[in-house]
């Protein structure tokens, strides 16, 4: 009995560690208002609360985008679905010249405070590949995806 009760007290603590999903009317109105504001083409809402922020999910178009927000409807990270035509021009060169045997599986930019960096996922019939830019071109990390 006892290996039962800790095994249960475990699974709750890792329960309440993943994010929690949110009706609408459970999410502060900051948060909402600051959401609706920016965001008046949304379909698809999703609302999570992990580790006191929010984040909702949605669609814009046919493109994901995910944000979070602290409590008081202060944006901390934005990530947005882009097309291959959506990405700045020096990313498109260096695909072009140092992953031409690659096709472009997704890319996203991502927004936290004033920083932007866009991770674009490439692959070819063996490899994955995951990029993350700084808005200039330049590889900041590249990694295998496994």
């Amino acid at each position: 009995m006892k290996i039962f009760t800790v095994a249960m007290v475990l699974a709750l603590g890792v329960t309440t560690l993943q994010a929690q999903d949110l009706q609408p009317q459970e999410v502060p109105q900051a948060v909402m208002q600051s959401f609706e504001k920016e965001n008046v083409d949304a379909q698809d809402i999703e609302w999570e609360y992990k580790a006191g922020n929010f984040k909702v999910e949605f669609e814009e178009g046919h493109l994901d985008r995910d944000i979070w927000y602290d409590k008081d409807g202060q944006m901390l990270r934005m990530e947005k679905e882009l097309t291959m035509k959506e990405l700045p021009q020096s990313i498109k060169d260096v695909l072009k010249s140092k992953y031409s045997n690659f096709s472009l599986d997704d890319a996203e930019l991502i927004k936290e405070e004033n920083n932007i960096t866009y991770e674009v996922e490439v692959e070819n019939l063996s490899k994955e590949k995951n990029i993350l830019f700084d808005e200039s071109g330049k590889i900041l990390r590249e990694w295998d995806d496994d």
